[in-house]
């Protein structure tokens, strides 16, 4: 799908709903809260509400739609929580549908607890959470596994710097640390309120910021760099995501042997920050998206 002169500003959520009419993803606390808007990009489930459409070139999403309806028949989970009477006044069941796919399709060794805890970023007023978390439990039991998508072909190879301009809005995004600063220093020389991105998710706590120049940081190899194992030094770039350096916070502490350590302290705490789909794409010194941090 090709979209011409998106604007900056203009949300997948927004762009789903209001242009594609893709209207199974629903619209709710706008915040990253909810996961009522939950779609996947590449396995990953996100929230739609807080992702720039303009950070979705060359990626791969999926909406509940897209796993299963009417008209083809309906997927696995969507069949085990209608089934399992997990499904109430149905505004949360897509999110919740979303996000279960995503970790049915990621994560093989899935247990009961890792799946409560990954439903964190979902919230249901209806039903009380167990039959739905009863349904997944189920259907999590009986070991089926949905095939995850991959990036688009014209995703792979090097990065490639784009930029996006509407309404006075600009998106850029620099492929070295030099270009990255030249931008910051460009903005400031003009005056311009700019904002460092990388998975926007400071938007839900900061939604009327006067940024007009958004930087995104998610394509400087040195931000997105994360080396190290048990054993070693854990060194991560300041636009990883908080849920890969929880596993690999959680993969070193395994390989380590004897002692004490600090990963499992570090997992327990960063696993309280925010939920799961703000985990998988915020970052960890760019999730407030603010300049300077």
């Amino acid at each position: 799908m090709t979209v011409e002169n998106p604007d900056p500003r203009l949300s997948l959520l927004d762009y789903l709903r209001g242009v594609a009419g893709h209207t199974g993803t629903k619209s709710s606390c706008r915040q990253g809260g909810c996961g009522a808007c939950t779609v996947m990009m590449e396995g990953l489930s996100i929230n739609s509400c807080l992702r720039p459409l303009v950070a979705c070139d060359g990626h791969h999403i999926t909406t509940t739609d897209g796993t299963g309806n009417v008209r083809d028949g309906y997927s696995k989970v969507q069949a085990a929580i209608a089934e399992g009477n997990g499904s109430q006044c149905g505004f949360c069941t897509p999110g919740m549908v979303m996000n279960m796919h995503s970790l049915l399709a990621t994560k093989p060794g899935l247990t009961d607890v890792q799946l409560e805890n990954h439903m964190d970023g979902n919230i249901c007023r209806c039903t009380g959470y167990r039959p739905i978390l009863s349904s997944f439990k189920k259907l999590l039991a009986e070991g089926w596994r949905p095939t995850c998508p991959n990036a688009p072909v014209s995703a792979a190879g090097a990065p490639v710097s784009k930029t996006f301009a509407s309404a006075g809005t600009t998106w850029t995004e620099p492929l070295t640390l030099q270009d990255m600063c030249a931008h910051i220093a460009g903005a400031k020389a003009s005056q311009k309120p700019y904002r460092i991105v990388a998975g926007n998710t400071g938007h839900g706590v900061f939604p009327d910021d006067e940024a007009i120049v958004f930087i995104n940081a998610t394509k400087v190899p040195q931000l997105v760099a994360a080396t190290g194992s048990g054993g070693s030094a854990i060194t991560v770039g300041a636009a990883v995501s908080i849920n890969h350096l929880i596993d690999m916070l959680e993969s070193a502490s395994t390989a380590q042997t004897g002692g004490a350590s600090s990963h499992a302290i570090l997992v327990k705490h960063l696993s309280k920050v925010a939920n799961n789909q703000v985990r998988n794409v915020g970052s960890c010194e760019c999730s407030n998206g603010r300049p300077g941090l």
